[in-house]
């Protein structure tokens, strides 16, 4: 195994000779996937040189993504929505949930639900969840977050 410092200095090489893309690209031109017209398409790629196509990610590594968008989706329904913080755990879970499938830009659309939601109206609420486009592309899921919103538990 390599020290602590040798795997420092290994991370810094990696870093200067593979570069860091947040964005999935194609390691064949360093173009972002969706823009790449190589005639040999290379292996698509994110990070530091991670190869998603074969070598893909853990399990720890997703959990850990999950948990940094929870946080991230969390903050900006917090920043967006001044009533979120007064509700029960089980409906902050909805609207996270809900939040974290649709964006906030998504969320944002379901005003009549966020309406009900302000006022203290979650039967209603749990309704317009169930009226909506996304109700049947989701279908389970909107049932049974649905009824955590009207019921307030899980």
């Amino acid at each position: 195994m390599l020290t602590l410092e040798e795997t420092t200095i290994v991370q810094h090489l990696l870093i200067e000779d593979e570069g860091m893309e947040l964005l999935p690209y194609f390691d064949c031109c360093g173009r972002f996937f969706r823009k790449c017209n190589c005639k040999k398409q290379g292996k698509l790629t994110i990070g530091v040189g991670r190869n998603i196509e074969d070598v893909g990610i853990s399990e720890n590594e997703a959990i850990g993504l999950e948990v940094n968008d929870i946080k991230r989706v969390t903050t900006e329904v917090e920043r967006t929505f001044s009533w979120f913080k007064t509700l029960n755990t089980p409906r902050r879970v909805v609207i996270v949930s809900m939040t974290f499938n649709l964006g906030l830009a998504g969320i944002k659309g379901f005003t009549k639900m966020l309406l009900c939601i302000e006022s203290g109206d979650f039967a209603s609420a749990a309704r317009e969840m169930l009226l909506s486009k996304w109700s049947s592309q989701v279908k389970g899921r909107a049932e049974r977050l649905s009824k955590i919103m009207a019921s307030g538990q899980f």
